[in-house]
């Protein structure tokens, strides 16, 4: 088995949690991406490697840092089975500790653990040969501007809506923990397939987030008036700006992140009573 190692260079335990890795995994043949390359201990020097080779080398994918790292990793991973260690606030995606470490290593090596399979989202824009990954979220807001926007929204060429709002979130029930919380749509347990369609303070009372079948292809159409400035984002992290009256595409990608759990791996609803304080 390879591991495979990438992490928020700026998270103050990392030198400490790369030591704890390295020292529980001596056997274990590791690699180390290049933002982790002042901080990887001991003789590592020559298994730093770019992302991108350290993902095909790798079996299993360590993600040291918060939600933001572990999303990172999905974006990048291909599919390969991902660890979180959480180093940041909440932590949905991340299910172990840094004190867990010693345990993750031993039941890797001994093949005590499952795969859980996430769906993403993709999404692809009608101007420009650009594609977008997500495992939380894909979002189209206005820039720069208090302006609400013009929004169109198809279900499999159907008209499911046009309104106007501050924007429109589509969301996994991975996500629906994520911006989509926050905008007022539903908690959606991960096992459900669905896609969420969350409009940002709609001017309509009566809109309200929808629940689609995660067969369907999401199409939004958005317009600004004058020079306001469109963008989308996925997962906070890829973003690019959008032309008014663009259609962007989102459908589901069944199953394309891997995530590591144990059988004792806390379940939705613990992390959900611990992390959102629900009692």
């Amino acid at each position: 088995m390879i591991f495979g190692v990438l992490g928020n260079p700026r998270k103050k335990e990392i030198p400490g949690v790369l030591q704890e890795l390295r020292k529980n995994a001596d056997k274990i043949e590791i690699y180390f991406s290049e933002e982790l390359k002042d901080l990887v201990p001991g003789e590592s020097g020559d298994q730093v490697l770019p992302l991108e080779e350290v993902v095909r080398r790798a079996d299993v994918l360590f993600s040291l840092g918060g939600d933001g790292t572990f999303l990172k990793a999905a974006r990048v991973s291909g599919g390969k089975p991902i660890v979180g260690i959480n180093l940041g606030g909440l932590g949905f995606l991340n299910f172990f500790s840094p004190d867990q470490i010693p345990e993750v290593v031993d039941r890797l090596k001994r093949g005590d653990f499952f795969i859980e399979k996430r769906d993403a989202l993709v999404a692809l824009r009608s101007e420009k040969d650009e594609k977008f990954f997500a495992l939380n979220d894909v979002s189209i807001t206005i820039t720069g501007s208090s302006r609400m926007i013009e929004i169109v929204v198809e279900a499999d060429g159907e008209l499911m809506s046009h309104y106007r709002a501050d924007g429109i979130i589509v969301s996994t029930p991975t996500g629906s923990t994520a911006y989509n919380l926050a905008a007022g749509g539903p908690v959606v347990h991960p096992d459900v397939d669905a896609i969420i369609v969350t409009p940002i303070c709609a001017h309509i009372l009566s809109i309200r987030p929808v629940l689609l079948p995660s067969s369907t292809v999401v199409n939004i159409t958005v317009r600004v008036k004058g020079e306001e400035k469109l963008m989308i984002s996925a997962d906070g992290q890829q973003q690019s700006m959008l032309v008014s009256g663009e259609k962007v595409s989102v459908r589901v990608d069944k199953g394309a992140v891997s995530m590591v759990r144990f059988e004792d791996t806390p379940g939705f609803f613990e992390i959900l009573r611990e992390k959102l304080c629900w009692g």
